[in-house]
């Protein structure tokens, strides 16, 4: 475990520029929601809704790079080389991608938070926002991260959208309760749709996001083990 967390800390330093912009974006954006005097609270929700999906590109995108940068760099080999398992790697590395992902989601709840009170509304539902949030990142994160194992990066990012796309709209179409249990199309929409009265959280389509991303971290660490990662890449 410790050494899944240490792959996972080195991941989350070697990614921290692109992590800081993303929150400078929520802290500028969501700081003029928070403190403007004429910031309505349409656009407090307008941002909030927004967020979701730049998070949703970039956990997508840092996932699909992850391995094509470790290789490159060759830190790959030489932590292998320690006897460290390669499913216990890709463990550390999508762990990496979701403590990023957590720091964003944390922000963008503490922001949230500020900006509602301005207009005196109650924080839970900020909170129950960023669950789905978490939800969402993990399964677009897993995702991507199988795909990578074979793929591009690019490439990779691109097929786990359409992958998680083509899942989604079958839900959709099916109806529930497949919509629950291909919850791609349900989380993006419970996150574009975000609001303060009828909104709910789709517990079951988060589960079984959860379980989908299992499913994707296991077909990762197959594909992963029969990979040959001595080749150099450019």
């Amino acid at each position: 475990m410790i050494q899944i967390l240490l792959i996972a800390g080195n991941f989350m330093r070697e990614n921290r520029w692109p992590l800081l912009t993303l929150l400078v974006y929520v802290a500028v954006f969501g700081g003029a929601m928070a403190f403007m005097a004429d910031a309505s609270l349409d656009d407090t929700l307008f941002f909030l809704r927004s967020v979701g999906v730049y998070g949703l590109a970039f956990t997508g995108l840092m996932a699909a790079s992850a391995i094509n940068n470790e290789r490159r760099t060759r830190r790959m080999l030489a932590v292998l080389s320690k006897g460290i398992e390669r499913s216990q790697y890709l463990t550390g590395l999508l762990l990496g991608v979701m403590f990023n992902a957590g720091i964003y989601c944390a922000a963008v709840g503490a922001i949230g938070t500020l900006a509602l009170a301005r207009h005196g509304q109650p924080a839970g539902k900020i909170w129950e926002l960023v669950g789905v949030l978490m939800a969402s990142f993990l399964l677009a994160g897993s995702a991507a991260l199988f795909f990578s194992t074979f793929l591009h990066p690019l490439m990779a990012a691109a097929a786990a959208g359409i992958t998680l796309a083509t899942l989604g709209a079958a839900g959709r179409v099916l109806g529930p309760p497949w919509a629950q249990v291909l919850p791609a199309y349900t989380l993006t929409d419970a996150m574009i749709s975000f609001g303060l009265q009828a909104w709910r959280v789709p517990l079951t389509a988060a589960a079984w996001a959860a379980v989908h991303s299992i499913l994707f971290w296991m077909l990762a660490a197959m594909v992963f083990a029969r990979r040959d990662i001595a080749v150099a890449i450019e």
